[in-house]
């Protein structure tokens, strides 16, 4: 499948929003045990492998929809179109390395840590003079 190589902010006039277009994500991995692969964020996966034994971490995002090298929007801002780069930065934080179940299953002692991850993330990338806006959210994979 061919996906769309564009990757910037764009104004949506009808909801008065700017919209991430992040044609590359397409091909991020989505269920990677469905073709055989070990799930990324496995303990022994290539991304977890050299980091030893660990509860929580932080890992770069492979498919980041915003990056520091964000290319020039694909056509110049005409009429309704308004089109900026997609400059940020998209990280993946993994809360544990034990996939099943849920995050309310998490000891309270290890969400703890999970919380205090988050908080030096959020106060360490919201220092960043170039960054406005610090967003994080949960995204359960089944």
């Amino acid at each position: 499948m061919e996906y769309v190589k564009v990757h910037e902010i764009r104004w949506n006039p009808l909801i008065k929003q700017w919209v991430i277009v992040a044609g590359h994500r397409g091909r991020r991995p989505w269920r990677p045990e469905e073709k055989g692969l070990l799930c990324p964020f496995c303990p022994g996966a290539p991304e977890t492998k050299d980091l030893g034994s660990w509860d929580v971490i932080v890992l770069p995002n492979k498919f980041p929809a915003l990056s520091l090298e964000a290319p020039k929007p694909t056509h110049p801002a005409v009429g309704l179109f308004k089109a900026r780069k997609a400059t940020g930065i998209c990280e993946v934080i993994v809360e544990t390395p034990v996939h099943e179940g849920d995050l309310c299953d998490i000891e309270l002692e290890h969400m703890k840590k999970v919380i205090e991850v988050f908080s030096k993330e959020y106060a360490k990338l919201g220092s960043l003079s170039y960054i406005k806006y610090v967003a994080e959210f949960l995204q359960k994979i089944l």
